[in-house]
């Protein structure tokens, strides 16, 4: 209950503030970004996710009965559910890729997927009530994956496994941030 008081003042302090008023959205998007979705929201986004990754876990393929939900750009570097961040994976996969980033086949596979199921994942990541931001979610993985590479931090592949960055990443971001653009006249 305190929890609750403390977030919906904050939202309020916040909505404020001279000049938000307009910048800012309904409460519930407030408070989304402020404090992130509820666990159910991610749950909510697993039929979707299953139907994007043909069933599969999106790290090693295989059929994914019941699996967990991840966050590619794992939510140690950026704590905020974003609907096209969010993968379906095997419980296993999940756990021993952890607050690791994943290689860049798995990169590749992860924009491939949210290129061609970009509406699908619009759809339900706003049923669920998870934000919907594909520009900024690339954003953040352009982010995640520079930072990674200049700390010479290796990328998560299989079970126990890990690999240096290539640099192969910032191509693929690049590819997909520039076909996220709008074109110009």
């Amino acid at each position: 209950m305190i929890v609750c008081l403390a977030q919906s003042e904050w939202m309020l302090f916040i909505q404020a503030l001279p000049g938000n008023a307009p910048l800012l959205g309904a409460t519930s998007d407030l408070g989304e970004f402020l404090f992130g979705a509820e666990r159910a929201a991610l749950v909510a986004m697993t039929p979707a996710l299953a139907d994007a990754q043909d069933g599969q876990c999106l790290y090693c393929r295989r059929r994914v009965s019941a699996g967990h939900i991840d966050h590619f750009v794992p939510w140690v570097r950026y704590p905020r559910d974003l609907a096209h961040n969010l993968v379906l994976a095997h419980v296993e996969c999940n756990g021993k890729k952890s607050d690791l980033l994943a290689a860049e086949v798995h990169l590749e596979r992860w924009l491939e997927r949210n290129t061609h199921h970009d509406t699908a994942i619009i759809q339900a990541g706003r049923t669920a009530n998870i934000i919907v931001d594909g520009p900024a979610t690339l954003s953040v993985a352009t982010w995640a994956y520079s930072h990674a590479a200049q700390l010479g931090a290796a990328a998560w592949v299989s079970g126990n496994l890990v690999e240096p960055l290539t640099g192969r990443w910032r191509s693929l971001l690049n590819v997909h941030i520039s076909a996220s653009q709008p074109k110009q006249p």
